[in-house]
């Protein structure tokens, strides 16, 4: 008697289920890997536009101090500059991480990642950082009152 034999063609269900297990394991690995790594470009790229807002906001104020005819702190989070031309602008720092300018024509916004306060020395505007942990020092900033006395 002649028996057949029956060749083998096709997967089990076993291996079937076992491979599509191992390739919804890969696709969960790599999409976590995937969204951590967009998570963590999009994070190094705030961080490093934040001192790049914070010295353009700096810069607009040192240009407004520099046309200043007298300066007002009323209090830390509040600086108004008065300049020659009669102008008044005004810098507001809501205590968080955004300082703003107002004057007559804009009113522009800074995120700059860190509270911000105003203080005075005599003739000097200080701006003080909150949240350094890192030991910052204040940032002096003179308005240049010797144009004035040269017109008078």
């Amino acid at each position: 008697m002649k028996t057949k034999r029956i060749s083998r063609r096709g997967y089990t269900l076993m291996e079937v289920l076992c491979t599509l297990s191992l390739l919804g394991t890969f696709a969960l690995i790599a999409t976590r890997l995937f969204t951590s790594s967009f998570k963590v470009m999009w994070q190094t790229s705030q961080a490093s536009e934040i001192p790049m807002r914070f010295d353009a906001a700096i810069s607009t104020l040192r240009s407004d101090l520099a046309s200043a005819a007298s300066v007002d702190i009323p209090d830390a989070h509040s600086l108004i500059v008065h300049d020659t031309a009669g102008k008044t602008i005004q810098w507001q720092s809501d205590g968080r991480h955004e300082i703003s300018r107002h004057d007559t024509n804009a009113q522009r916004n800074w995120d700059v990642g860190q509270s911000i306060e105003f203080h005075r020395e005599g003739a000097i505007v200080l701006i003080h950082p909150q949240d350094s942990a890192d030991g910052v020092a204040d940032l002096s900033l003179a308005p240049d009152f010797s144009k004035l006395e040269a017109q008078r």
